[in-house]
């Protein structure tokens, strides 16, 4: 589960480092990974429709670790399943939200910018 407002914070305060990363173990918070992952794979098609493209998606997570691993970088990826009280309320948040969503693209009242990843997504994520 990320830091909520950690990006923010960071860029605010000028500790932004950039750094190339080679040669190095990291660990990645995978729904986080895949959450942006998705996000930046809908902007780059620029089109709603792929959202349910699952073969495109994989061609592109697996792009992003073949990158990776180019570059000697061993990605960890941690896809944290805990069902503690917060992160289970947090959970059940996002699924809500989710909902909410859904039902405004199927009523048509959605702003048009709204984007619901698929409970699809994350098997398929796990598989790649």
């Amino acid at each position: 589960m990320g830091v909520r407002g950690f990006q923010t914070y960071i860029a605010e305060s000028g500790l932004l480092v950039e750094h190339r990363l080679q040669d190095t173990i990291l660990v990645i918070d995978g729904l986080n990974l895949e959450n942006e992952l998705y996000s930046r794979f809908l902007r780059r098609h620029d089109d709603k429709e792929y959202a349910g493209d699952y073969a495109s998606f994989a061609l592109y997570v697996e792009a992003f670790f073949k990158a990776l691993l180019r570059c000697g970088v061993t990605p960890v990826v941690i896809m944290d399943g805990s069902f503690e009280d917060d992160k289970r309320e947090k959970k059940l948040e996002r699924f809500d939200q989710r909902l909410k969503t859904a039902k405004a693209i199927y009523e048509g009242t959605s702003t048009g910018s709204e984007e619901i990843n698929s409970l699809l997504n994350s098997y398929m994520f796990v598989q790649v």
